[in-house]
């Protein structure tokens, strides 16, 4: 919980540090697109600036933050329950398995190796938003970006191991 604590903080530090210099944010697709109010070339160089920082930023806080999970969730299942925490997990892990841009794929393929190691104690719960995210994207209409997303879920799933039985 503390770790989550953080992670939030620090992502609502990112997003009032940008309300503050007058930038607006539009999220699609897992990455954030910056538009500034203002067009004097000076400013837009510095906000230009400030949006590489901050985003360098977002990766740092993001790269930590998987590192951390993946040494967490390999104690999980030595302490059961914290199914609202394990939920929360599955939700970003999956959120982050999007068509990747830029230098989101080093924190995509980590997410996926928090996946790994969250199917080793919650392989049910796992499978079932793996199969659910599946049949999601193959309903929609198929795109360029559609056939990307279901490349992108299963590259998220490299990590995934099934447990077979002599």
């Amino acid at each position: 919980q503390a770790l989550f604590a953080w992670y939030e903080r620090q992502l609502s530090a990112s997003n009032d540090f940008l309300e503050q210099k007058g930038l607006k944010i539009n999220l699609t697709d897992s990455q954030s697109k910056a538009t500034t109010k203002s067009t004097s070339g000076v400013e837009l160089l510095e906000k230009s600036e400030q949006l590489y920082l901050l985003e360098k930023r977002d990766l740092c806080v993001e790269f930590v933050f998987c590192l951390f999970l993946i040494e967490i969730l390999k104690q999980l299942p030595l302490h059961p329950g914290h199914e609202e925490l394990v939920n929360y997990i599955e939700n970003l892990a999956f959120k982050q398995n999007n068509p990747n841009i830029q230098n989101i794929n080093i924190i995509a393929d980590l997410y996926a190796e928090v996946i790994g190691v969250l199917a080793q104690a919650r392989f049910q719960s796992v499978r079932k938003r793996f199969m659910t995210e599946l049949k999601e994207l193959r309903s929609k209409d198929p795109s360029v970006v559609t056939t990307q997303s279901i490349v992108s879920l299963l590259m998220g799933m490299k990590f995934f191991r099934i447990k077979m039985v002599p």
